[in-house]
């Protein structure tokens, strides 16, 4: 059930995607694939996995601290990960040199069956940072960002600037993305494209988007040719009825369902859109 934050659209960009931080949700979700490599270590799964010589590495060669101090059964991984006094950094600097770790002693196997553990380590991983909006991936055994500051300011600036109706479809837009336990992303883009098209329809009085766009180009605010094509494909895109966006339905032969990144994509571009337009008129 989304929260009343969520359904009446006060949650900010920020809190739709988490960066510089690892809160506890983030640490848990690793903790709870971390443990779950252990509780099947018993029964052969993960057996390819050198688990228990990873609580030593990080003793030795992540923490820097002496061999004969560790003993055996030693928890160390999670000791530091839910330590309130590391900052955040280092707590994700801790999970690239886990996964670092794993993926070496399997390479220096020459184990494939250890490797494909790994991978699907990392695939579980990614896919719990997914679901829970961290603007981190593990790409390559590195933590990724998957964001940037430019793409959060820019929905920032077009929520700030605009009239209320616009905010309202931008403040949806990241509501319905953020929702944790259920994002609507189809719902997500249809708000974000809607913003453009109530800014235009603002400047021009006319319905539609691509009509609105003829009709500024008319008064003088002449767009990039190309960036006027793009955001008229990314409106025919909204329309089509496989995707369901402008639509009560999706078209029941098509499997196409609208993932993070489409949601993610549509919310800074529409945004972004907004703001170009914006100092256009301005100049």
């Amino acid at each position: 059930m989304s929260t009343f934050s969520e359904r009446y659209g006060y949650v900010v960009p920020n809190d739709a995607i988490i960066k510089e931080d690892t809160p506890k949700e983030i640490i848990n979700a690793f903790c709870s694939l971390w443990d779950y490599i252990g509780s099947d270590y018993d029964n052969q799964r993960y057996k390819y996995i050198p688990w228990e010589n990873l609580e030593m590495e990080v003793w030795c060669h992540f923490l820097n601290l002496r061999r004969n101090d560790f003993y055996s059964k030693q928890v160390v991984i999670t000791s530091v990960l839910y330590d309130e006094n590391q900052p955040w950094y280092k707590k994700l600097d801790l999970i690239e040199f886990i996964i670092q770790a794993m993926f070496d002693g399997a390479y220096r196997r020459n184990d494939g069956r250890a490797i494909n553990y790994c991978e699907a380590f990392v695939k579980s991983l990614n896919a719990e940072f997914e679901r829970l909006h961290y603007g981190y991936r593990i790409v390559d055994k590195k933590v990724t960002p998957i964001t940037s500051e430019m793409e959060i300011q820019a929905i920032e600036e077009a929520i700030c600037v605009s009239q209320d109706n616009i905010k309202e479809h931008l403040s949806r837009a990241i509501a319905l993305f953020a929702d944790r336990e259920s994002p609507d992303y189809v719902n997500s883009i249809k708000e974000s494209i809607s913003a453009v098209e109530a800014f235009c329809r603002e400047l021009t009085g006319k319905s539609t988007l691509g009509v609105a766009l003829n009709e500024l180009e008319k008064k003088g605010i002449k767009m990039q040719a190309r960036l006027k094509e793009g955001i008229e494909q990314l409106y025919a895109y909204t329309n089509q009825p496989d995707t369901g966006i402008r639509h009560c339905l999706m078209d029941v032969t098509s499997d196409y369902r609208p993932s993070y990144n489409e949601a993610y994509f549509m919310l800074v571009s529409s945004s972004a859109f907004i703001n170009y337009l914006k100092g256009l008129i301005s100049k």
